[in-house]
C-alpha cells in the first residue's frame, strides 16, 4: 500500500517492468494478476479522465506541441494565470533561460525538436508543479538533467508537495538520493519492499525535514 505524502522509488533493471507496472493504475496496461486499486476503488471503476486527475504520468520522452512556452505550460492547468506560470518555470530551474527568450510567448518546435532532452524535461516538470493530481510519477523525469539543476527541481518538489505520494523511477542520478519512505525492488523473484523512514509521524516528519 502507497500512502499519501510518501515518497516511493520504484527500483530495479530495465526491462523488469516497472513502467508497465505503473501503467496499471492509469489503465494503460491490463492488471494481469492481483488487483490496482485507489482509495480502495479498483482503477476499473474509474474513466479515463478521472484517473488523469488523480495521476500524473512524466514520461522519460515527455509530448511538447508546437506553439509558445505558456501553450504549452497551460496543458497542465487552462486556467493558470501568467504569474502561476512564472512560479512553475522557476520551480523546473527554467526562469532564467525563459526570461533571456520571449518569456512566456517562446515558440516551441514541434516534439520540441529545438530544444535538449533537458529542456523538454524542465518543461514536463513545469506542468507537474502546475498540476493538482494527488499522485504523481516520475518516470526517469531528470535522466537528462543536470545533477545540479535536478537537485534543485527535487527540493523544490518536496518542498511544494509534502502532501501528495510521488513515486520515482530513476536507474541513477541524484533522484536515487532522495530519502525514501519505501524502496520497492522488482526482479524476476518477488518485489522487494523495504522503508528508509521511521513508521511514527514524528519520524516521518524529521526524516523529511532533514531531507529539504
Amino acid at each position: 500500500m502507497l500512502r499519501t505524502g510518501s515518497r516511493v522509488l520504484l527500483d530495479g533493471p530495465s526491462g523488469i517492468g516497472k513502467t508497465r507496472l505503473v501503467a496499471t493504475l492509469t489503465r494503460d496496461a491490463p492488471v494481469e494478476c492481483g488487483a490496482a486499486e485507489i482509495d480502495g476503488r479498483a482503477v476499473g471503476d474509474f474513466g479515463p479522465a478521472a484517473l488523469r486527475g488523480l495521476i500524473l504520468h512524466l514520461p522519460q520522452r515527455p509530448g511538447i506541441m508546437r506553439g509558445t512556452l505558456g501553450e504549452n505550460l497551460r496543458l497542465a492547468a487552462p486556467r493558470a494565470g501568467d504569474a502561476a506560470l512564472w512560479q512553475a518555470l522557476e520551480q523546473a530551474d527554467l526562469g532564467v533561460w525563459a526570461r533571456s527568450r520571449a518569456g512566456l510567448d517562446t515558440d516551441l518546435a514541434e516534439t520540441g525538436a529545438d530544444l535538449s532532452g533537458g529542456m523538454r524535461q524542465r518543461i514536463s516538470l513545469a506542468r507537474a508543479f502546475l498540476a493538482e493530481s494527488p499522485v504523481m510519477v516520475f518516470d526517469e523525469s531528470f535522466s537528462e538533467i543536470d545533477e545540479a539543476g535536478a537537485m534543485r527541481i527535487l527540493a523544490a518538489l518536496e518542498t511544494r508537495f509534502p502532501e501528495r505520494l510521488l513515486i520515482f523511477i530513476a536507474h541513477n542520478g541524484p533522484v536515487r538520493g532522495l530519502d525514501f519512505d519505501q524502496r520497492i525492488t522488482l526482479s524476476s523473484i518477488a518485489p522487494l519492499r523495504l522503508s528508509s523512514r521511521g513508521e511514527t509521524p514524528n519520524q516521518r516528519e524529521n526524516a523529511r525535514e532533514k531531507a529539504v
